[in-house]
């Protein structure tokens, strides 16, 4: 019987991926990994959840590690104005990496989540399902995703949740948590950054030509298209936001839309080989859509048709027609075009 070690959060996907790697057959051990410390609930769910399911659970203390190359990258990224996806770098360099250290040490080949994702052969393939989760999963290495199980992969988030209902798994009222594991209950990005002890100066709000059009209490918080909660109106309309500047603290709102033509990344992961000129799809931002582009080996995307969300600190992650993922890096910067 082969060992697998479970990733399990005592929420509903690591339960199931649990079941359905038992039906499998193999001996799973399950591992309740904590990144923050915040609260128990956590780990008593997974402890009630492995001991229905009848297998083991330990616990690992990846605190240190979290604080160290997730927490503080992503309160620097966002005061230099950008807007970081923790669970990015948090895949490689804490979860996974927890993982793979304890399956070492107790024996098993195989590792496992309940991520939406497909991997074969050390390949990474985009979920069918709506909830499809490989973008955060790009930065894997190949040798790690050759022994990468998602027993969720193929399945639709809704049949997994009926199925979990079913088996008395979760109970009625459960609802999905979309919280940064770290900053739970909320998404007050600046109050999370003071409580860092990261003091941020105000700044201004400005248009295009340099006016003042109010002020803000820091960039941290604010990303590029970023529309709602700008507390700034206009007898023009809706504002958005085009430019973030951390020397000057001034954040740039126009009345046009912001959307990226040219994305230029960083620090990319190959997958594949790529040529110049090549033709891909690519997404700039977890949950939203594909957008067909060039690849140009200068390092930059060429976007067929303009694109939103191209916020500098987020991922672009590029795949092929059948859902392969390619490549992926951080997107440094990009050229925008404007649209009412």
């Amino acid at each position: 019987m082969e060992k697998v070690v479970l990733g399990m959060s005592g929420g509903v996907d690591s339960a199931l991926a649990a079941l359905e790697l038992k039906n499998a057959g193999y001996e799973v051990s399950g591992l309740y990994i904590d990144f923050h410390g915040f609260s128990e609930e956590g780990y008593r769910k997974a402890s009630a959840l492995a001991g229905r399911l009848g297998i083991g659970l330990e616990r690992a203390d990846a605190r240190e590690l979290m604080e160290k190359r997730v927490i503080q990258p992503f309160a620097q990224s966002y005061l230099k104005g950008m807007t970081p996806n923790p669970c990015v770098i948090c895949n490689p360099l804490v979860k996974f990496k927890t993982l793979e250290e304890y399956a070492g040490r107790t024996g098993a080949g195989l590792i496992a989540t309940g991520h939406y994702a497909v991997a074969e052969n050390g390949r990474l393939y985009a979920s069918p399902s709506q909830k499809d989760q490989s973008y955060m999963l790009y930065r894997l290495s190949r040798s790690t995703l050759s022994r990468c199980l998602f027993p969720l992969g193929e399945k639709p988030k809704e049949q997994v949740v009926k199925k979990a209902l079913s088996l008395g798994l979760i109970e009625k009222s459960y609802k999905e948590s979309m919280d940064i594991c770290f900053m739970p209950g909320g998404t007050d990005t600046e109050g999370f950054l003071r409580s860092l002890g990261f003091e941020q100066p105000g700044g201004r709000f400005i248009s295009p030509e340099g006016n003042v059009l109010g002020t803000h209490r820091g960039i941290g918080g604010y990303t590029v298209g970023q529309r709602r909660g700008l507390n700034v109106s206009s007898p023009l309309g809706r504002l958005y936001v085009t430019k973030i500047d951390p020397e000057t603290g001034d954040i740039t709102l126009s009345h046009k839309r912001p959307m990226a033509v040219r994305v230029y990344l960083e620090d990319i992961v190959f997958h594949e080989e790529i040529k110049d000129q090549s033709r891909l799809f690519v997404k700039l931002r977890h949950g939203k859509g594909l957008f067909e582009a060039l690849w140009r080996r200068e390092g930059f995307l060429e976007l067929v048709t303009p694109a939103p969300f191209a916020s500098p600190g987020q991922s672009a992650v590029c795949y092929n027609e059948n859902g392969l993922v390619l490549m992926g890096g951080f997107i440094k910067s990009a050229d925008f075009t404007e649209v009412l």
